[in-house]
C-alpha cells in the first residue's frame, strides 16, 4: 500500500500518522514495524531496505518518509524512485509526507497547491495507479470558522463557537497550539461545562499578553539583548510553536494599530476597532506607545518575514526556536 499525504496543515497530517501507526498493535509491536526516513538525509539503500524488511508479530510494517522529493535530484533518480513505488511488497505500507503550500490564483479564483501542482510528475503518475493500492489526500489548513469548528470538535464541544473564535484572536491559528489551549481550559473547568469567552479571557490574555509585549518592545526599542532575555524567558514557559503564534498575533495587531494611528485615531479606537483589545482600554493605552516605535512599512516587511519564516519551519528548513532568535538579529 502506497499512501501519500501533503499539504500544509501538518497537525492534522500527524494525527492521521498516530493513527496508521496504532493499526500495528501496542507499543512493542510499534517499535519492531515502525521506520521513519527523511529525504533530506536518506538514500535509496535506506528506503529500499525499510521497503522490504519482513514485518515481525505483525501483518505490516509502515514506513514513513517525510519530504521524499527532496532526494531526486535526476530523471533518472525519479524514474528509479517510481519503480521503487511499484514494487512494494504487500506486507508494507510506505506513507509519503510532502510539505505543500496553497496560494490564492486571482486569475483562477481559486487556491492551488504550489508544489504537488495538476503537471507535477507525481500526480501524473498516481493518476495511472490502481486506486486499491494508492492512497493520495491533501490537507489544506482551515481558516476562520472553519478551524474554530474542528476546535469545538476537539473539546467534544465544550467550548462556545465565541470562544473558541476568540482563542484564535489571541493566539493565532496554529492548530497545535489551539489543541494545548483548550487541553488547559478543559481542566480549568474541569470538564464540567462549557468554555466560554470569559474564561478564555481569564486563563489566557494577561500572562500571554504582557510576556509577548516586552519581547516586542525590546524589539521595537532595537535592544537586541533585552528581546533575547525575553525570548529567553518566553521559551521556557511555552512551547516554540506558542511562542511564535504569539509573536505572529501581536504584529498582526501592531499592523492595524499603526494604520489607524496615521489616520488619526485615538487610544479609544484602537480599543475599539481592532478586535483583539475586546475594548479593553488599558491595553490599547500600552499599544499605542509600541506602535509608534514602527512604521507601518516597517511593520509589513516584519510581517512578511515571519510568513517566511512560518514556510521555513512547516517545510522542516529550521526549527521554531532558532527561527526566533535569528529573527531578533534581524529585527533589532
Amino acid at each position: 500500500m502506497l499512501t501519500i499525504f501533503y499539504g500544509d496543515d501538518e497537525f492534522a497530517i500527524q494525527e492521521e500518522i498516530k493513527t496508521s501507526k496504532a493499526k500495528l498493535g501496542d507499543e512493542m509491536t510499534i517499535s519492531l514495524n515502525f521506520t521513519m526516513l527523511d529525504g533530506r538525509n536518506t538514500s535509496f539503500n535506506d528506503l529500499r531496505s525499510a521497503s522490504y524488511a519482513v514485518p515481525f508479530l505483525a501483518e505490516q510494517r509502515l514506513v514513513l518518509f517525510t519530504s521524499p522529493l527532496a532526494f531526486l535530484k535526476s530523471e533518472t533518480e525519479r524514474n528509479t524512485f517510481l519503480h521503487h513505488l511499484q514494487q512494494l511488497p504487500p506486507t508494507t505500507n510506505l506513507l509519503l509526507i510532502i510539505p505543500d503550500e496553497s496560494k490564492y490564483n486571482a486569475k483562477t479564483r481559486n487556491y492551488e497547491w504550489q508544489t504537488l501542482k495538476p503537471t507535477h510528475w507525481l500526480l501524473k503518475w498516481a493518476a495511472k495507479q490502481e486506486k486499491s493500492n494508492l492512497s493520495l489526500r491533501a490537507f489544506s489548513m482551515p481558516k476562520g470558522k472553519a478551524l474554530a469548528e474542528r476546535i469545538r470538535k476537539e473539546a467534544h464541544n465544550q467550548i462556545s463557537q465565541a470562544a473558541a473564535e476568540r482563542l484564535m484572536a489571541l493566539i493565532g491559528e496554529d492548530p497545535r497550539t489551539l489543541k494545548q489551549e483548550v487541553e488547559k481550559l478543559l481542566a480549568y473547568v474541569n470538564y464540567q461545562r462549557i468554555i466560554e469567552v470569559e474564561d478564555v479571557n481569564r486563563l489566557t490574555v494577561r500572562q500571554r499578553e504582557e510576556s509577548v509585549f516586552e519581547f516586542v518592545d525590546a524589539l521595537g526599542n532595537r535592544d537586541r539583548t533585552q528581546a533575547t532575555k525575553r525570548l529567553s524567558i518566553l521559551l521556557d514557559q511555552q512551547e516554540a510553536h506558542e511562542v511564535f503564534a504569539m509573536v505572529v498575533r501581536q504584529f498582526r495587531i501592531l499592523i492595524q494599530a499603526r494604520a489607524l494611528l496615521d489616520n488619526g485615531a485615538s487610544v479609544d479606537d484602537l480599543a475599539a476597532q481592532i478586535s483583539e483589545l475586546q475594548h479593553r482600554f488599558f491595553m490599547a493605552n500600552k499599544l499605542k506607545p509600541q506602535a509608534e516605535r514602527f512604521s507601518l512599512s516597517n511593520l509589513y516587511t516584519i510581517y512578511h518575514k515571519l510568513l517566511e519564516m512560518d514556510e521555513q519551519i512547516k517545510t522542516s528548513q529550521t526549527m521554531v526556536d532558532t527561527a526566533l532568535f535569528t529573527f531578533i538579529a534581524a529585527i533589532a
